[in-house]
């Protein structure tokens, strides 16, 4: 039978095709994995939305705050709009991310308009404390 409380959704590859919007570059999951992950959005085809936004605020050609508004504009049909953050990153160790990058990229979101919580990958550095995130 039908469940209204269970919610469908795809995490998708965070940039839709280069150059959406002006600026991004990188992999084009449209042409290289057939994924239209903008018009699933768009038609509203989902009940939640988790682009995997894996890069920092600060990443010039990818952009989380500017792929988050980007993705937040397509979202016509008020789906919830949920990024993915790449949290594993957090590690403590000098390659890894600061937790800060986290909690900026979590108060980016809160700020962002038709944003309504995160994603985060994965649980596994949350309930590790990887490099303090969890603090």
């Amino acid at each position: 039978g039908l469940k209204p409380a269970v919610k469908v959704g795809v995490s998708p590859f965070g940039i839709w095709r280069p150059g959406h919007p002006p600026g991004i570059v990188g992999f084009d999951q449209y042409t290289e994995l057939y994924a239209d992950a903008k018009l699933w959005l768009n038609r509203g085809w989902v009940d939640y939305f988790s682009p995997q936004l894996y890069w920092r605020i600060g990443a010039e050609k990818q952009s989380f705050p500017k792929l988050l508004q980007w993705w937040a504009a397509e979202n016509i049909e008020g789906r919830h709009l949920w990024p993915g953050l790449y949290t594993s990153r957090v590690t403590g160790r000098e390659k890894g991310w600061p937790a800060a990058e986290i909690v900026d990229q979590i108060t980016a979101t809160r700020k962002q308009k038709g944003a309504g919580g995160v994603i985060h990958f994965s649980a596994k550095a949350l309930l590790s404390n990887s490099g303090g995130v969890a603090d």
